[in-house]
């Protein structure tokens, strides 16, 4: 353990603090609080938790801003769903803490949880997945622009329909809690599955033989399986086990080893099957179907989310193992 943090503040904080413009003081103020954020929730101090976090994405936002002033590239229009996804984690935090502060109400409460716990993820990973995913899948990149300060052509139309989107993503959620659950999950769940169909052609296997571009193409299709069970089902909780273990966790995963290994003179390894990530796939698969069959089966329900559990750590533990130190190995072409 001490020569990992020896290796990671000789390599990996260098490298950190030259692309986020932290000094090494701001970094240690963010790991402070992050650590300070977990502990919280762990000692079920939840109001402490949720303001340090507020606090965290707030000082996150900030630097942000000063990068976003100071670029030589306008983002692609995909990451203002990245907007979307920052402003539905700050705007979750408080509605779920406003009853602490005014009247219950229980509208609030459940809109904030779905928006920090849903919208927090699933609209970055929408903003990802129509940029940087078509190329780790090998299909065609259809939000490049050419490299400038303004506006090319072609970025402003499509910006404006990256904001519908989030818009009625954001009209799903809330007519969710309106009463009108399945007008609002339809909305939502058409409104993202669309745009992925839009930006990829999913119904086609990637171009990129291999396990991770298969096992990332599947954790979208999981994703927009996640979104459109509700429409179909009664169900609560099946759908969001698809959704959280099948397509957000996966996609994390699978697009976490992507970059890392890019950006670590691994990259090479992008030709090779990499078979550790068929493993990590399967255990993620079977705890996702351990936690919805102890859903079903009540009688041996806490048997199910136990070995769903252990299941779903032992493919996390494999990826950091194998994956997680080439953090500490420097980017060649830097």
């Amino acid at each position: 353990m001490g020569g990992f943090i020896i290796g990671f503040l000789s390599t990996a904080l260098p490298r950190m603090l030259d692309t986020t413009g932290l000094t090494p003081l701001e970094l240690l103020l963010y790991l402070f609080l992050y650590i300070v954020s977990i502990c919280s929730y762990i000692t079920q101090s939840y109001f402490v938790g949720d303001a340090v976090f507020l606090l965290l994405l707030i000082l996150h936002g900030s630097v942000m801003c000063v990068r976003f002033i100071k670029r030589k590239d306008l983002p692609p229009p995909s990451f203002i769903l990245v907007i979307f996804g920052y402003f539905s984690a700050v705007s979750g935090i408080i509605l779920l803490n406003q009853a602490r502060f005014f009247e219950y109400n229980y509208f609030f409460i459940t809109l904030g949880r779905n928006l920090l716990y849903q919208g927090f993820i699933l609209f970055p990973l929408l903003g990802v997945s129509s940029f940087l995913i078509p190329r780790f899948l090998g299909f065609t990149n259809r939000q490049a622009f050419p490299e400038s300060r303004t506006p090319p052509p072609g970025w402003t139309a499509n910006a404006l329909t990256v904001v519908s989107v989030g818009s009625l993503i954001l009209l799903g959620f809330w007519l969710e809690h309106t009463g009108l659950t399945k007008v609002g999950g339809s909305i939502r769940a058409l409104t993202a599955a669309g745009y992925l169909f839009f930006s990829l052609p999913l119904y086609r296997l990637p171009k990129i033989p291999g396990f991770l571009p298969l096992c990332l193409h599947a954790g979208l299709w999981l994703m927009i399986i996640g979104l459109c069970l509700p429409i179909i089902t009664d169900y609560r909780l099946i759908p969001l086990h698809t959704l959280f273990i099948g397509g957000f966790s996966l996609i994390t995963i699978m697009v976490a080893t992507r970059v890392i290994f890019g950006h670590s003179g691994h990259g090479f390894l992008f030709k090779s099957r990499m078979l550790f990530i068929g493993i990590i796939t399967l255990f993620i698969l079977i705890s996702l179907d351990l936690r919805i069959t102890g859903d079903l089966f009540p009688l041996s329900r806490n048997i199910h989310l136990a070995l769903s559990a252990v299941s779903w750590m032992i493919a996390v533990i494999i990826w950091a193992t194998i994956v997680l130190p080439k953090v500490l190995v420097p980017d060649p072409e830097t």
